[in-house]
């Protein structure tokens, strides 16, 4: 379990392009744009 969690903490480290790694950024990068689409359409809301 541990050497387990060590090797992903090491995969987002450096980004060897395993599937996983790239899957973990884009989960990241939508996660952006939906915060900030968020975000724009709140303050369209408020103001």
């Amino acid at each position: 379990l541990r050497g387990e969690s060590s090797r992903k903490g090491a995969d987002l480290l450096d980004s060897s392009g395993d599937p996983d790694t790239s899957k973990t950024a884009a989960s990241w990068f939508g996660a952006c744009i939906f915060l900030i689409v968020a975000a724009t359409i709140l303050r369209s809301f408020f103001l």
